[in-house]
C-alpha cells in the first residue's frame, strides 16, 4: 500500500512538472491567399445566446468575402429561429431543420447538413455559447500545418459565480493537459466547440454523415481520422481561444460530463489512466501524510506547481486564476469527478438540450 501511494504522488507531481517544463511553442503557417471558411453552428433553444453569439461573429475581422456562416436552427422549441433572422451577420445563411429531419442525434445531423452545403476549404465548428477574439479565423488557420490534422482553440469559461470560475479551471487544465499529449504524439480527444478541420479531410472520412449516431460526435470525427494518419493539435495562440458559458447548476453540469463520458468510453486507455491517478492523488496523498507530517509539504508543492502552471495558461488565455480559486478547486476537483463517476453508473438517462438519451 505505501509503495503504490508514493507511485501515485510521484507520478502526478512528475507530471505537473513536465507540464511547467515543457514550453510548447508552434510554427504558423502563413497562406498566399486567404482561404475560404466555412463557419457552422448547429443552434437548439439557444434564445439566449443568438443575439451575443451573432454580435461576436460580426466583430471578426477576416474578410467578408473570405468566410461564411452556416446557422442550422436543430427543432428549436423557443425564440431562436425569430432572433437568429433578426440578428445575423450579412455573410450568413440560416437553414431551419424538423424533427423529421434531425431526429434524436439533432446536432450531428444539422452539422452534416450544413457541411454539405459549405463551400469552404476549411470547416470551422463552433457552438452557440460561444464568444470569440476578432481575429478568430485567421488565428485558427496558422495552426493547419498539415491538411489530415483537426486543430482545436483553447476554450475557457465565463461565469461570475463561483462555479463558473472553477469550471474555467477545470477545463483549461485538461486542455493544456491534452494538449501536453498532443505534442508527444498521443491523441486523447479534442472538442467540436472551437474546432477547425480542411474539407478534404472531412469528406475522406465521409464527414459526420459517416459516422454512427454519436453524442460526442466531435471525439467520433478524430477516432475515425486517425487511422488514415489524422492528428490533433490544440492551438494555443491568444487570438483562438474561444469563450463559452458556464453551467451554472449542478444537474446541468453532471448531465453535461455524463454525456462526455459515455461518448468517451474506450477512445483511449491512457485517459482512465490518468483520470485514475488524478482521482487518486489526495487518497494517496492523505495515507502517507497520517504516517509522517512530512509529506504535508506535498501539498504545498501541489499547490505552487499548479499556479506556476496556470501563470503560464493565462498568458495565451487572459484567464487569471487566484490562488483561493486554485484551492477550492482542488476540493471541487476531487469530489465533483467521484460525483460525477458515481452519476454516471447509475442507470439515469443523459438529459441534453430537451433530448434524452
Amino acid at each position: 500500500m505505501w509503495m503504490v501511494a508514493i507511485g501515485i504522488v510521484a507520478v502526478w507531481l512528475s507530471f505537473l512538472m513536465l507540464l511547467i517544463i515543457e514550453k510548447p511553442t508552434q510554427k504558423n503557417r502563413k497562406f498566399e491567399k486567404p482561404p475560404f471558411v466555412s463557419v457552422l453552428i448547429a443552434l437548439r433553444n439557444e434564445e439566449e445566446n443568438v443575439a451575443a453569439l451573432c454580435d461576436s461573429l460580426k466583430q471578426l475581422s477576416y474578410a467578408k468575402s473570405d468566410f461564411e456562416i452556416l446557422f442550422g436552427n436543430d427543432d428549436s422549441e423557443d425564440d431562436t429561429l425569430n432572433l437568429l433572422e433578426r440578428n445575423k451577420p450579412v455573410n450568413s445563411t440560416i437553414y431551419s431543420y424538423g424533427k423529421e429531419s434531425t431526429g434524436k442525434f439533432g446536432k450531428q445531423r444539422i452539422l452534416s447538413y450544413l457541411s454539405e452545403k459549405a463551400k469552404g476549404e476549411y470547416l470551422l465548428f463552433t457552438d452557440a455559447d460561444m464568444r470569440f477574439q476578432s481575429n478568430w479565423i485567421q488565428s485558427m488557420l496558422t495552426q493547419m500545418t498539415d491538411e489530415k490534422e483537426i486543430v482545436v482553440g483553447l476554450t475557457r469559461v465565463s461565469g461570475n459565480r463561483r462555479l463558473g470560475y472553477l469550471q474555467n479551471i477545470d477545463w483549461l487544465f485538461n486542455e493544456w493537459v491534452i494538449g501536453w499529449f498532443s505534442r508527444i504524439g498521443i491523441y486523447l480527444t479534442g472538442w467540436g466547440n472551437n474546432m477547425l478541420i480542411a474539407k478534404s479531410a472531412y469528406n475522406e472520412i465521409g464527414g459526420y454523415a459517416g459516422l454512427d449516431d454519436s453524442i460526442v460526435e466531435d471525439v467520433d470525427l478524430l477516432r475515425r481520422l486517425r487511422p488514415l494518419g489524422g492528428e490533433l493539435k490544440v492551438n494555443i495562440n491568444s487570438g483562438a481561444v474561444a469563450t463559452t458559458q458556464a453551467l451554472l447548476d449542478v444537474g446541468s453540469l453532471l448531465h453535461q460530463r455524463k454525456r462526455w463520458m459515455r461518448g468517451l468510453a474506450g477512445l483511449n486507455p491512457l485517459m482512465l489512466l490518468a483520470g485514475m491517478i488524478k482521482i487518486l492523488f489526495w487518497p494517496a496523498f492523505s495515507f502517507l501524510a497520517l504516517y509522517n507530517i512530512v509529506w504535508c509539504f506535498v501539498a504545498f508543492a501541489v499547490i505552487g506547481l499548479k499556479y506556476f502552471l496556470f501563470m503560464q495558461i493565462s498568458k495565451s488565455t487572459g484567464s487569471r486564476i487566484s490562488v483561493i480559486h486554485l484551492l477550492l478547486f482542488e476540493i471541487y476537483d476531487f469530489v465533483f469527478y467521484l460525483i460525477t463517476f458515481a452519476f454516471y453508473l447509475l442507470p439515469i438517462q443523459v438529459v441534453w438540450k430537451g433530448r434524452k438519451y
